[in-house]
Protein backbone atom coordinates (compact mmCIF):
# COMPACT_ATOMS: atom_id res chain seq x y z
CA UNK A 1 0.00 0.00 0.00
CA UNK A 2 1.34 3.28 -1.34
CA UNK A 3 1.88 6.05 1.24
CA UNK A 4 -0.91 8.80 0.63
CA UNK A 5 1.29 11.85 2.27
CA UNK A 6 2.54 13.16 -0.82
CA UNK A 7 -0.81 12.81 -3.29
CA UNK A 8 -2.72 14.51 -0.04
CA UNK A 9 -0.10 17.33 -1.13
CA UNK A 10 -0.33 17.54 -4.09
CA UNK A 11 -4.08 17.70 -3.82
CA UNK A 12 -3.82 21.03 -2.11
CA UNK A 13 -2.31 22.01 -5.47
CA UNK A 14 -4.36 20.29 -8.04
CA UNK A 15 -7.63 21.94 -5.93
CA UNK A 16 -6.49 25.32 -6.73
CA UNK A 17 -5.98 24.24 -10.54
CA UNK A 18 -8.43 23.50 -12.86
CA UNK A 19 -7.83 21.89 -16.29
CA UNK A 20 -9.16 19.16 -18.33
CA UNK A 21 -5.75 17.60 -19.63
CA UNK A 22 -3.54 15.22 -17.61
CA UNK A 23 -0.42 16.35 -18.98
CA UNK A 24 -1.26 20.05 -17.21
CA UNK A 25 -1.43 18.10 -14.01
CA UNK A 26 1.91 16.44 -14.35
CA UNK A 27 3.43 19.44 -15.43
CA UNK A 28 2.01 20.77 -12.22
CA UNK A 29 3.48 18.31 -10.05
CA UNK A 30 6.64 18.65 -11.90
CA UNK A 31 6.86 22.55 -10.87
CA UNK A 32 5.56 21.93 -7.58
CA UNK A 33 8.45 19.09 -6.99
CA UNK A 34 11.41 21.69 -8.48
CA UNK A 35 9.95 24.68 -6.25
CA UNK A 36 10.51 21.75 -3.20
CA UNK A 37 13.82 21.04 -4.18
CA UNK A 38 14.75 24.90 -4.75
CA UNK A 39 13.18 25.19 -1.18
CA UNK A 40 15.27 22.02 0.37
CA UNK A 41 18.76 24.81 -0.07
CA UNK A 42 18.12 26.26 2.97
CA UNK A 43 17.86 23.36 5.20
CA UNK A 44 20.50 22.07 3.65
CA UNK A 45 22.81 25.05 3.96
CA UNK A 46 21.94 25.45 7.65
CA UNK A 47 22.95 22.26 8.06
CA UNK A 48 26.10 22.10 6.55
CA UNK A 49 26.69 25.50 8.84
CA UNK A 50 26.22 23.93 11.57
CA UNK A 51 28.77 21.63 11.06
CA UNK A 52 31.31 23.19 8.89
CA UNK A 53 32.57 26.74 8.01
CA UNK A 54 30.54 29.55 5.95
CA UNK A 55 32.32 28.49 3.00
CA UNK A 56 31.95 25.42 3.08
CA UNK A 57 28.46 25.20 3.68
CA UNK A 58 27.86 27.19 0.34
CA UNK A 59 30.15 24.63 -1.36
CA UNK A 60 28.30 21.75 0.39
CA UNK A 61 24.73 23.19 -0.53
CA UNK A 62 26.15 23.73 -4.19
CA UNK A 63 27.05 19.93 -4.66
CA UNK A 64 23.87 18.60 -2.84
CA UNK A 65 21.75 20.80 -5.74
CA UNK A 66 23.36 19.90 -8.82
CA UNK A 67 23.71 16.42 -7.78
CA UNK A 68 22.33 14.56 -11.07
CA UNK A 69 19.78 12.17 -8.70
CA UNK A 70 18.30 15.32 -6.95
CA UNK A 71 17.46 17.25 -10.39
CA UNK A 72 16.36 14.13 -12.23
CA UNK A 73 13.72 13.31 -9.19
CA UNK A 74 12.74 16.78 -9.36
CA UNK A 75 12.02 17.12 -13.29
CA UNK A 76 10.07 13.56 -12.59
CA UNK A 77 7.85 14.75 -10.26
CA UNK A 78 8.77 12.26 -7.61
CA UNK A 79 8.04 12.17 -3.84
CA UNK A 80 11.70 12.44 -2.62
CA UNK A 81 11.96 16.20 -2.55
CA UNK A 82 9.43 16.64 -0.49
CA UNK A 83 10.60 13.51 1.95
CA UNK A 84 14.39 14.81 1.68
CA UNK A 85 12.94 18.52 2.61
CA UNK A 86 11.13 16.94 5.48
CA UNK A 87 13.94 15.00 6.80
CA UNK A 88 16.33 17.86 6.14
CA UNK A 89 13.86 20.28 8.39
CA UNK A 90 13.60 17.28 11.18
CA UNK A 91 17.35 16.85 10.96
CA UNK A 92 18.07 21.02 11.23
CA UNK A 93 14.99 21.42 14.22
CA UNK A 94 16.08 18.64 15.65
CA UNK A 95 20.04 19.87 16.54
CA UNK A 96 18.91 23.14 17.83
CA UNK A 97 19.06 23.81 21.39
CA UNK A 98 15.54 24.70 21.83
CA UNK A 99 12.92 22.53 23.16
CA UNK A 100 10.28 23.04 21.21
CA UNK A 101 11.90 23.16 18.26
CA UNK A 102 12.83 19.45 18.98
CA UNK A 103 9.18 18.35 19.29
CA UNK A 104 8.66 20.12 16.12
CA UNK A 105 11.11 17.77 14.46
CA UNK A 106 8.99 15.11 15.77
CA UNK A 107 6.78 16.50 14.14
CA UNK A 108 8.44 16.67 10.94
CA UNK A 109 9.30 13.01 10.94
CA UNK A 110 5.95 11.96 10.89
CA UNK A 111 5.20 14.22 8.45
CA UNK A 112 8.22 12.56 6.28
CA UNK A 113 6.77 8.68 6.97
CA UNK A 114 3.29 9.77 5.80
CA UNK A 115 5.52 10.73 2.47
CA UNK A 116 7.36 7.71 2.37
CA UNK A 117 8.09 4.54 4.43
CA UNK A 118 11.68 4.71 4.97
CA UNK A 119 11.08 7.88 7.32
CA UNK A 120 10.20 5.48 10.47
CA UNK A 121 13.78 4.06 10.62
CA UNK A 122 14.94 7.70 11.89
CA UNK A 123 12.41 7.07 14.99
CA UNK A 124 15.12 4.84 16.49
CA UNK A 125 18.18 6.88 16.68
CA UNK A 126 16.60 10.12 17.08
CA UNK A 127 14.87 8.97 20.23
CA UNK A 128 18.37 7.37 21.02
CA UNK A 129 20.47 11.09 20.76
CA UNK A 130 16.91 12.76 22.27
CA UNK A 131 17.36 10.51 25.55
CA UNK A 132 21.22 10.69 25.60
CA UNK A 133 21.43 14.39 24.83
CA UNK A 134 19.47 14.87 27.78
CA UNK A 135 20.51 11.88 30.00
CA UNK A 136 21.83 14.37 33.15
CA UNK A 137 18.20 16.27 32.86
CA UNK A 138 15.25 14.77 35.05
CA UNK A 139 12.50 15.60 33.14
CA UNK A 140 14.09 14.38 30.01
CA UNK A 141 11.13 10.62 30.09
CA UNK A 142 8.30 13.62 30.23
CA UNK A 143 9.79 15.37 27.57
CA UNK A 144 10.43 12.52 25.33
CA UNK A 145 6.70 11.30 26.10
CA UNK A 146 5.82 14.97 25.15
CA UNK A 147 8.38 14.23 21.53
CA UNK A 148 6.63 10.81 20.98
CA UNK A 149 2.89 11.75 21.56
CA UNK A 150 3.75 15.15 18.81
CA UNK A 151 4.81 12.14 16.58
CA UNK A 152 1.90 10.12 17.04
CA UNK A 153 -0.46 12.60 16.91
CA UNK A 154 0.93 13.50 13.36
CA UNK A 155 0.57 10.30 12.13
CA UNK A 156 -2.56 8.29 13.64
CA UNK A 157 -4.92 10.83 11.64
CA UNK A 158 -3.87 9.73 8.39
CA UNK A 159 -3.76 6.21 9.44
CA UNK A 160 -6.76 6.09 10.25
CA UNK A 161 -8.23 7.54 7.15
CA UNK A 162 -6.32 4.41 5.77
CA UNK A 163 -7.88 2.43 7.44
CA UNK A 164 -11.37 3.59 7.17
CA UNK A 165 -11.03 3.61 3.45
CA UNK A 166 -9.04 0.20 2.58
CA UNK A 167 -10.43 -1.84 5.62
CA UNK A 168 -7.23 -2.92 7.16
Amino acid sequence: VPNNGWPTFLSVFFSFFSSDSFLDYTDLQRYVTILISIITIIPVFILCRKFCGYGLSILGTIFFVFQPRIVENSLLGLSEPLFILLMLSCLVLFLQNNWKLKYLSFAFLALACLVRYEGIVIILPLSFLFLFKGRKDKTIIPRFLIAISIFLLVLLPMLFVRIDTLGY
